[in-house]
């Protein structure tokens, strides 16, 4: 099974939070070269597997990272409530980037969102995360939401590069409408597969490790203008996370007996070395 890294990682800021937390583990000592991970929840789910590509190619890994708060750039305080965004986040973002655009010894900056984010029209939980998504009800429309979104972070990739950096853009990773560690803890225990069984639960009709991701529309749109953005700078490094957990049959959410998600969203350790296998530092 899985651990939730999110839950462990003490990196991981709260949301009521308003600063990053600029000290170790966070920002690890030393003067050496560093990649700094900037995002929401999703990128914090990855920050394991980073750092163990980070170390081997002798980087520090500076995680800033934090749940429910897109990493965005000359976005205004008001824009961010328009959006549902809190001002913490606001302020949080602020901080976080004026640290890594300062800090020469950052080389490399890694952005990961959940895109989608800024759709949820009501606050709500991702599965099983314990991580909530705090995004309120906005008055704005879906229209209005891309173009913030692409705004900011185009502005993002601009003033990173502007400052010297190599910016790597991931596409997120597959998410699904079922929660996979639910469904491997009842595919291994008798009993709960018995009553899943009689209670006709969809999902246990993935026997194999692969099912179809959750085919959200907006994830299919955020895609589409992370992908363009990248285009347009073409010093940016754009990696995919679905490439190596999807195929034609569908995309992986188990090896064997271990979860490489912790949630239907968010990955777990292992699953975050596998997202991020074909990753390439400078």
């Amino acid at each position: 099974m899985a651990n939730n890294n999110l839950l462990l990682d003490s990196c991981a800021v709260e949301l009521s939070q308003a600063h990053p937390p600029l000290r170790a583990p966070c920002i690890p000592p030393g003067s050496g070269r560093a990649i700094a991970l900037v995002g929401d929840s999703h990128a914090t789910a990855l920050a394991g597997g980073l750092r163990t590509i980070a170390e081997k190619s002798a980087y520090r890994l500076v995680e800033l990272t934090k749940g429910a708060c897109p990493e965005l750039e000359g976005i205004s305080v008001e824009a961010y409530s328009e959006l549902g965004l809190s001002p913490e986040c606001f302020s949080f973002n602020l901080e976080a980037l004026d640290y890594i655009v300062k800090d020469p010894s950052i080389q490399v900056v890694v952005i990961a969102e959940y895109w989608p984010l800024l759709f949820a029209t009501d606050a709500v939980r991702k599965g099983g995360s314990n991580m909530p998504l705090a995004i309120g009800r906005t008055k704005i429309s879906q229209e209005q939401k891309w173009g913030y979104l692409a705004k900011g972070l185009e502005n993002l990739v601009l003033r990173l590069q502007g400052s010297g950096k190599v910016v790597y853009l991931l596409q997120d990773n597959p998410n699904f409408r079922f929660d996979p560690v639910r469904l491997m803890r009842t595919r291994f225990i008798g009993p709960r597969r018995i009553l899943a069984t009689q209670l006709g639960n969809s999902s246990q009709g993935y026997t194999s490790d692969l099912a179809p991701d959750a085919n959200d529309p907006n994830d299919l749109k955020a895609r589409i203008i992370v992908g363009t953005i990248a285009a347009a700078h073409p010093t940016t490094h754009l990696l995919d996370l679905r490439r190596p957990l999807c195929s034609s049959q569908g995309c992986r959410f188990a090896e064997g007996d271990q979860v490489l998600y912790v949630d239907d969203a968010h990955l777990s350790l292992l699953g975050a070395q596998v997202a991020l296998a074909e990753l390439r530092l400078p």
